[in-house]
């Protein structure tokens, strides 16, 4: 998510981690970023997001995680910042941003600053839509997404074992079903 992010070429995006990013470091002495993305595994974004915000400096505004799974209150708490979750309800299998266009996202926010910037965000990457969740509908929304994902994934992969014992070309038949 991170790379399609930058790659669309809408955001200058900077590493969480200073060594990893002179840029960072660099934007970090300046005031730092508006707006940090914490874009990591689920069982990561705690620890790394408490390690980021210390290195940000003083412009922050919105700390973000892209978790369809966990609430915004997973963040660490900050005065004066907003906190919410947005998730592409989209599978990223490699680095490209086109795999982002015309996708809806997830918000799980009660901000309304919190929603418009979301609003511009997506749109800024040609998504379509944000579905607006409260925090008590994320289990719900995640069990859907992971059955609309690996499911529909396992569901076609039977069909094509089940479909090598007819005897039919398999483009022809992929194209007929």
């Amino acid at each position: 998510l991170a790379k399609a992010i930058e790659d669309s070429k809408q955001f200058e995006l900077h590493s969480h981690l200073a060594a990893r990013s002179r840029s960072f470091a660099k934007l970090a002495k300046n005031d730092g970023p508006q707006v940090l993305f914490i874009i990591t595994k689920d069982d990561q974004i705690k620890s790394l997001a408490s390690k980021a915000v210390k290195k940000v400096g003083t412009n922050l505004k919105l700390i973000v995680h892209c978790a369809g799974s966990l609430a915004p209150d997973i963040l660490p708490e900050i005065k004066g910042v907003d906190r919410p979750t947005l998730h592409p309800i989209q599978t990223i299998p490699e680095p490209n941003p086109e795999y982002l266009e015309g996708i809806a996202w997830m918000i799980c926010s009660d901000s309304k600053e919190e929603k418009r910037f979301a609003k511009e965000f997506v749109s800024s990457l040609k998504s379509t839509d944000i579905l607006e969740l409260k925090q008590s509908q994320l289990p719900l929304y995640h069990t859907i997404t992971v059955f609309v994902s690996n499911f529909t994934t396992l569901l076609v992969g039977a069909i094509e074992v089940m479909s090598s014992s007819l005897a039919i070309d398999k483009k022809r038949l992929k194209s007929a079903l």
